[in-house]
């Protein structure tokens, strides 16, 4: 798929890392970023960021672990843009506890196996893409 100037690009876990670098990326090649990411003064900052650097952003607080925040996203996104050429269910994280992983609270299992494989499945669909499906991007180095 060849990306084009004006075309729309979601992330998520776009405030800061490899979110942030590529929504920078795509906002370089003129594309409409959508910024997705449950920090929200990381979120703002990153929007300010890039518009002062001349991006159309649209930027949302959404958790992509909760099926209904990553819907509500992706109305937003329709409603402003009209469509999504690119989704980079980006965001992912680790168990947020340290030590041995036979050690960790299921709750830390509970959080992350919410963003790294719920947050895939519920952003995926939530881009309902008319004909050729949106390009798909995951980090490789996270969780499926």
């Amino acid at each position: 798929m060849e990306l084009m100037s004006g075309q729309v690009a979601v992330v998520t876990g776009a405030a800061s890392g490899i979110g942030l670098a590529m929504a920078r990326r795509f906002a370089a090649g003129g594309l409409k970023v959508v910024l997705a990411d449950v920090e929200a003064s990381a979120l703002d900052k990153a929007a300010a960021d890039l518009r002062a650097e001349g991006a159309d952003v649209h930027a949302r607080v959404a958790d992509v672990g909760e099926r209904q925040q990553v819907l509500d996203l992706a109305e937003s996104v329709y409603d402003r843009y009209g469509a999504v050429h690119v989704l980079c269910n980006n965001a992912g994280v680790g168990s947020g506890a340290e030590g041995r992983m036979w050690e960790h609270e299921p709750n830390d299992w509970k959080w992350a196996f919410a963003v790294n494989v719920w947050g895939v499945f519920h952003g995926t669909p939530a881009a309902r893409v008319p004909g050729p499906p949106a390009l798909h991007l995951r980090d490789q180095h996270q969780a499926p």
